[in-house]
């Protein structure tokens, strides 16, 4: 296998099992679970190690994870070496086993155990991260508002910075704060800021890597009191040669994403105004399936200590209509943030097939399409949404004159709804034709504001 930048790399093979910490959140005293399971990735036989991390060790707990491991009896596993499991074709399929937190470290403290293969680290099975005590998150406005800047996602990968994909200006950015937005959604692709995956984010010497750009520009957001959300825009695959490949197969694992996460939460968490979508739109594989690959990211950005605020978007789109019907509601019930500051990534059009594509918007559509989300987010405390994505045509356009009322009536159940977090319509950013059926910004320079960014407008406080 090689990345667009023809530097080989080695795909482990997919997870054959996962590794829970219960509680995620911990205090002394505690009983500390441990459960291994099988998936159905691949034959669980074979042997896996585990390896402690983070700030809790041995000394913390009144017994070794071998002595525990060895009080579970479970059937077809062994120790087979220092905490070391050896599983043969009879196992049961979990394997619990529990140690007492003796004393418990500073609040915000990481313990993290990972599984991989005793022959090689580049094996990784995901990580199971639980953190001591409940952290001080960062307190956020109870809404936000704001748009996606678009350029950075322009274009076939790689491409040519300034020529098949852009940034936005500093001018861009100042504007969108100048008129009351408070969040700036910024998309770009995986496969410019990291070349290959388990390799360095594209970071120069001379400052043109497009890490670089997105740094400068997240500096420019946050320096201007808003949000910026970091977007890989990708839809939950990335380019591994001359192919597309998913993340979780055998050419992407879920632990190269893990790792590209991994980077970038390094980079941005010392700056709570970052917050981090996992990936824009998902699509094509089951719920249960995304779902495990967001929650070993979270995992991974957890593991660094950052507590930044993370955006969980589902399968088929991360559609609010479909949010039940794809089995994403399902699906992520069992989904675990140690640091309680997260939102479900949710994305609503309101053309005839909820696509993006079409500027006309269905009746009843911006008071309805949303329901299926908002009613699961109700069901359980602590379930908020994030609308990452939503547009609609230019009601003077021919065919549209609905959509004015369709895009109020969209915002005003989001903002009434008691579940989202906020907003971030699309359509903005300079590089978009002019003829773009949801382009934001004046249709020429010095032209007049466009129907849509004066609705987006009337909400802003």
């Amino acid at each position: 296998l090689t990345a667009h930048d023809a530097q080989p790399v080695v795909a482990p093979a997919p997870a054959a099992f996962a590794i829970e910490i219960v509680p995620a959140n911990l205090s002394a005293g505690d009983a500390v679970t441990y459960t291994v399971r099988a998936t159905e990735r691949s034959d669980p036989t074979g042997s896996f190690q585990i390896a402690e991390l983070g700030d809790l060790g041995a000394g913390d707990f009144d017994r070794t994870i071998d002595e525990a491991i060895q009080a579970a009896q479970a059937k077809g596993v062994r120790l087979a070496g220092a905490n070391t499991l050896a599983f043969s074709s009879d196992f049961a399929g979990a394997l619990s086993f529990s140690r007492i937190l003796r004393t418990a470290p500073r609040i915000g403290a990481v313990h993290q155990v990972r599984l991989h293969s005793p022959k090689t680290v580049r094996f990784i099975q995901p990580t199971a991260v639980a953190l001591v005590g409940k952290p001080k998150v960062p307190r956020y406005p109870a809404m936000v508002r704001g748009v996606n800047a678009s350029g950075g996602e322009f274009g076939t990968v790689p491409g040519r910075y300034a020529t098949h994909y852009t940034y936005p200006t500093y001018n861009e950015i100042v504007s969108y704060a100048r008129q009351g937005f408070s969040v700036v959604r910024l998309p770009f692709r995986w496969e410019r800021v990291q070349h290959r995956f388990y390799g360095p984010l594209d970071e120069r010497a001379d400052g043109l890597g497009d890490m670089d750009h997105i740094r400068k520009v997240v500096g420019w957001i946050t320096g201007q009191g808003m949000i910026a959300v970091l977007d890989p825009h990708d839809f939950g695959s990335r380019r591994v040669g001359t192919k597309s490949a998913k993340i979780g197969s055998l050419q992407l694992p879920t632990s190269a994403f893990d790792d590209f996460w991994l980077r970038l939460a390094r980079r941005f968490r010392s700056n709570d105004r970052v917050w981090f979508n996992l990936m824009n739109e998902p699509h094509g594989v089951p719920a249960v399936h995304w779902k495990a690959v967001a929650q070993s990211a979270t995992n991974a950005i957890r593991g660094t200590g950052a507590l930044n605020r993370i955006l969980v978007p589902g399968t088929s789109w991360s559609g609010g209509h479909s949010w039940v019907s794809s089995g994403n509601a399902a699906a992520m019930e069992s989904f675990v943030d140690p640091a309680h500051n997260y939102a479900f990534d949710i994305h609503q059009y309101l053309d005839r097939d909820s696509s993006g594509t079409h500027g006309t918007c269905v009746s009843g559509a911006g008071s309805k399409r949303l329901d299926p989300f908002i009613d699961w987010a109700r069901a359980a405390p602590g379930r908020r949404g994030f609308l990452g994505e939503f547009a609609a045509g230019d009601p003077a356009a021919r065919g549209q004159t609905n959509c004015g009322k369709e895009l109020r009536a969209l915002l005003d159940d989001v903002e009434g709804s008691g579940v989202f977090i906020g907003w971030s319509a699309w359509g903005a950013g300079a590089w978009w034709n002019s003829s773009y059926i949801f382009r934001l910004e004046p249709r020429r320079n010095g032209g007049q504001e466009t129907n849509y960014m004066k609705a987006l407008k009337s909400y802003l406080r």
